[in-house]
């Protein structure tokens, strides 16, 4: 008995071998940033590893006339291609091809729900953020279907997408998280940029909550700092403490100015 018949398989889908020269890519399609350098990282390290063991997962594809697209596997066909431009002898790579009926929404769900290989940039989801609003979906209904927990995460790309091109380089290179510069962008506006950088450069560049609020000279609200604060304005209640060094010496290392 072969696997495909066993009690256990609900479904059969069956891989097709292709030649990976004939495969084509849809750049309107395809929102990974390919000239990356984690990406071209990534696909060097595949390619070496295709030489080895061939392609193992098959690369998901749709057929549009008589031409055959990629839809998941992008880095896996680019790998390949580099392999056997150094000299790798590859004839076909397995392909399987994507459910009947499947529309441009699931294709554009399916670029974060089906990505197996290389997790997404962050720009990368906001782009696939933007394609479904453009399809009228609401904020709710995009993180219902991406799996997020509120609709909280897609104001923060959405919010990513709007950014100044000095904010997103910085995500993209990793120096920020995107999180963090959503934050920032929806405080501080065409700012952001110059807060980011200044925190960079305190930092020397990971850029986190905390280096923005050390290169700002503000208050750190950390429960240490927090409870020293409170500490402190007891003592100063209760009459028990004078303006004296050690006190002056406190309100410096919560970020604070002596009255």
């Amino acid at each position: 008995m072969q696997f495909r018949d066993h009690e256990a398989v609900k479904g059969k889908r069956d891989s097709y071998p292709v030649d990976p020269r004939e495969l084509k890519v849809d750049p309107a399609y395809n929102v990974r940033d390919m000239k990356d350098p984690e990406t071209i990282e990534h696909v060097r390290w595949l390619a070496d590893s295709i030489k080895e063991s061939g392609v193992r997962v098959p690369l998901e594809v749709r057929l549009e006339g008589d031409d055959i697209y990629v839809v998941s596997g992008h880095c896996r066909l680019a790998a390949t291609m580099l392999a056997i431009k150094e000299g790798a002898e590859i004839e076909t790579v397995p392909t399987i091809p994507e459910p009947k009926g499947t529309n441009e929404i699931e294709r554009v769900l399916n670029l974060v729900i089906s990505n197996s290989g290389k997790s997404l940039t962050p720009l990368a989801i906001a782009e696939v953020v933007r394609r479904l609003m453009a399809f009228g979906w609401d904020a709710a209904k995009i993180a219902q279907r991406l799996g997020w927990k509120s609709a909280a995460t897609v104001d923060q790309y959405t919010t990513l997408l709007g950014a100044a091109p000095d904010v997103q380089e910085m995500v993209r290179s990793g120096a920020v998280a995107a999180s963090t510069a959503a934050k920032v962008v929806k405080k501080e506006g065409n700012k952001a940029g110059a807060t980011l950088a200044a925190a960079a450069k305190q930092s020397g560049g990971k850029v986190t909550a905390k280096t923005i609020r050390e290169s700002k000279g503000e208050f750190d609200p950390s429960p240490k700092n927090v409870a020293k604060l409170c500490d402190y304005i007891r003592s100063i209640a209760t009459g028990h403490s004078a303006m004296n060094a050690s006190a002056l010496k406190l309100m410096k290392e919560v970020g604070l100015e002596a009255a």
